[in-house]
Parts: C-alpha cells; sequence; structure tokens
C-alpha cells in the first residue's frame, strides 16, 4: 500500500508494511526535511526527550508524567538535551514519596 504522506504517517506505514510517498507539491525543502526525519527514525528512540534539571522539583517529575506519559526523565546539568547527565529519575524513586515530599529538588 501507498499514499501522499508526511514523515510520521510515512513511518507508521513503514512499521506496517508500506510506504509513503512525500508529495511533489511541497517546497523541496519541506520534502527534504520529511525524508529526512523518516530516514533518521528508529524505532523505539524518543525523538524528542524531556529532560530536567536538578534543580526541578518532584512536583515537575510528577506534572511531566502526567502530560507526556514518561516514566523515566533525565536530568542534566542545564536541563537541556545535550548537557552533562546527572541521572535519571524513574517512576520507582517518586512513587513512594508522599505530598509533602513533592516540593524537593531532584538534585537531592
Amino acid at each position: 500500500m501507498d499514499t501522499v504522506t508526511e514523515a510520521d504517517m510515512a513511518i507508521a506505514m513503514a512499521l506496517m508494511g508500506g510506504i509513503g510517498i512525500i508529495h511533489h507539491n511541497c517546497t523541496p525543502e519541506f520534502q527534504a526535511s520529511q525524508v529526512r526525519k523518516v530516514k533518521h527514525f528508529q524505532q523505539g528512540c524518543i525523538r524528542e526527550p524531556a529532560v530536567l534539571s536538578p534543580t526541578h522539583t518532584v512536583r515537575d517529575m510528577l506534572e511531566l508524567r502526567q502530560l507526556r506519559g514518561c516514566s523515566g526523565v533525565p536530568v542534566t546539568q542545564s536541563g537541556r538535551l545535550g548537557g552533562r547527565l546527572q541521572g535519571i529519575v524513574t517512576s520507582r524513586d517518586i512513587d513512594c514519596l508522599g505530598e509533602g515530599q513533592h516540593g524537593t529538588p531532584l538534585g537531592q
């Protein structure tokens, strides 16, 4: 099966054994960016990971988990992707904490 599509649908179709065709009426730059996204896709990799800093709180992690559904988040020195990794906070680390500890910084 094939159809005219953009990167996200082309990736989904490829995972199911189909192919997606980038529409020729798009600008060459847009076509190239869509093809680049499909070619760089790796199944199981998170394309836009959430990252926190040591100054973020447990409450921030809980809100992020609620918003994005992630169970583990890397903590970097700068709080940005590419920063020096300080550790990883997982659900197992924070599920046992009481309500009063939700203001605790992740760096502690």
